[in-house]
């Protein structure tokens, strides 16, 4: 990195869906001793703050690519310097279907869930959660694909492929779950229903196959509300 983590700028990206996010719990598939939290979020090209987000990170990108381009130059490695290449920054949304794009863009943001420390001890940590109120959520509710979400984070270098590819990535601060959606539940337009005008109206029956019954307000009302 060009510089120290604190010294990259934190911005927050527009409100976007969610697509299977790991906001709960790490995920340990890429990343095995610790796992990382993450989140892709789905966004419209022209979603308010996008284009200045895109251009901070393509300045810190760009920045890192010069320095990258100067340290090769110096170094007279003219081989590698005619391989080096930059990666976008945010991607198109692609159909798994047809392998079209979908005319969104996809954001990703994730953070390690642990390290170790200069005298070896290890730490964990997890990205802060706050409800649409702003108010943290210390025992959040399942987040998964399809809920909405603005993303904290902070546009940061990287290099990969053996320095010939220089990026950014956005490290994740924390979340604001404007909309959560729990883990394989769907909506009736994700199964392409619309509401259809001649037609009855079918309700839920009172009560439960169960015979349970409504408690009021008696009842627990579990995690904190957003």
């Amino acid at each position: 990195m060009l510089r120290a983590r604190n010294d990259y700028p934190l911005m927050h990206t527009p409100r976007g869906v969610a697509i299977w996010p790991a906001l709960n719990e790490p995920d340990f598939k890429y990343k095995k001793e610790f796992g990382e939290y993450h989140a892709r979020i789905r966004l419209e090209p022209g979603a308010p703050g996008l284009a200045e987000l895109i251009e901070a990170a393509e300045a810190i990108r760009d920045e890192a690519y010069d320095a990258k381009v100067e340290e090769l130059t110096r170094q007279k490695k003219g081989a590698l310097l005619k391989q080096l290449t930059k990666a976008d920054v945010i991607k198109p949304e692609i159909n798994q279907e047809d392998g079209e794009e979908t005319g969104f863009l996809v954001l990703r943001a994730a953070a390690s869930a642990g390290g170790k420390k200069k005298d070896g001890s290890t730490f964990t940590k997890r990205p802060h959660l706050f409800n649409s109120q702003g108010r943290p959520l210390k025992n959040p509710p399942p987040i998964g694909s399809g809920s909405e979400l603005i993303l904290s984070v902070r546009p940061m270098d990287y290099e990969t492929d053996g320095g010939k590819t220089i990026g950014a990535r956005f490290e994740l601060e924390a979340v604001q779950v404007l909309k959560a959606v729990s883990f394989g539940e769907r909506s009736a337009s994700d199964y392409g229903f619309s509401a259809v005008e001649d037609a009855d109206v079918v309700e839920d029956q009172e009560g439960n196959a169960y015979g349970f019954q409504n408690q009021g307000g008696d009842a627990d009302e579990g995690p904190d509300d957003f």
